[in-house]
């Protein structure tokens, strides 16, 4: 009832710019009537804050060289307080099995003790193709750029293990 009064037909890719609540909905986990499958299952599906920002992200990315490495996928571990949980106790193993799709010299894998900040912002992550988060993540309803990726806290560093929205912004990310 929300996307297929706009379709005529199958698509292969789709650009979701959504409003309001609908940042909440995953759109890739609708079905149709006429189809069983998941909506992220027979189509590719991107997002974008507006039409206008996805021009320019568009127009950087013809402009930008080719990534460094193929991924950058990272494993945060529980960080022992009220954001890790031991629900999230397969995330090594699905990097692990990402990981497995790309050439050996062409990744990064930060796992464990390696999951923290500044190991993250010194792998030259920016660099990367793809990026793939296995972690927890914090909202921040009322201040969003502080929103963030929980990452392994790390008392001798000045980071403070969340990789915040606000900190990725400002990023040249090669990932697509």
């Amino acid at each position: 009832a929300l996307i297929e009064p706009g379709l005529d037909g199958p698509y292969r890719r789709m650009l979701i710019v959504p409003d309001d609540i609908l940042h909440y909905l995953p759109f890739e986990t609708l079905r149709s009537a006429g189809d069983p499958r998941w909506m992220g299952a027979r189509t590719e599906i991107a997002y974008a804050p507006s039409l206008s920002s996805h021009a320019e992200i568009e127009k950087r990315a013809e402009r930008q060289k080719a990534p460094s490495f193929d991924l950058l996928a990272i494993a945060a571990p529980d960080r022992g307080d009220e954001l890790g949980s031991a629900s999230f106790r397969f995330r090594e193993r699905e990097v692990d099995e990402i990981a497995k799709l790309f050439d050996s010299g062409k990744k990064i894998l930060l796992k464990g003790s390696e999951a923290n900040e500044r190991r993250l912002k010194a792998s030259r992550f920016e660099e990367a193709g793809i990026i793939h988060f296995a972690a927890h993540g914090s909202i921040d309803e009322h201040r969003p750029v502080r929103s963030a990726i929980v990452l392994r806290d790390e008392p001798t560093s000045e980071e403070d293990g969340f990789l915040q929205a606000r900190e990725v912004f400002d990023l040249r990310l090669k990932a697509g």
